[in-house]
């Protein structure tokens, strides 16, 4: 679904995005216009990477990456501790 003006506002309110994970192909949506608005990277499950519609970084790769703090996860629940075990979790859990 798209961002609402005024929920982008909020979201950028709050700090910069640097990654969108997508965990599966079903759930790209408008996360091509929320990267471009943000200048944020995607991510996405590496067992997709050739039927991707988006091109993408793989979700295993972005988990390996260090310093990783907080998640916003789709379901609205910010992640602000262990962010980085949680996207450990999520990568391990999309083969």
């Amino acid at each position: 679904m798209p961002v609402s003006d005024h929920d982008l506002a909020h979201l950028q309110s709050l700090g910069a995005v640097a990654w969108i994970v997508i965990t599966n192909g079903d759930h790209v949506r408008a996360a091509k216009a929320l990267a471009e608005a943000t200048s944020a990277r995607i991510a996405g499950p590496a067992a997709e990477q050739h039927e991707f519609p988006l091109a993408c970084a793989s979700v295993h790769r972005l988990a390996e990456l260090p310093g990783i703090e907080a998640a916003l996860v789709g379901n609205g629940w910010p992640v602000f501790r262990d962010g980085g075990q949680r996207l450990r979790e999520l990568a391990a859990s999309v083969g």
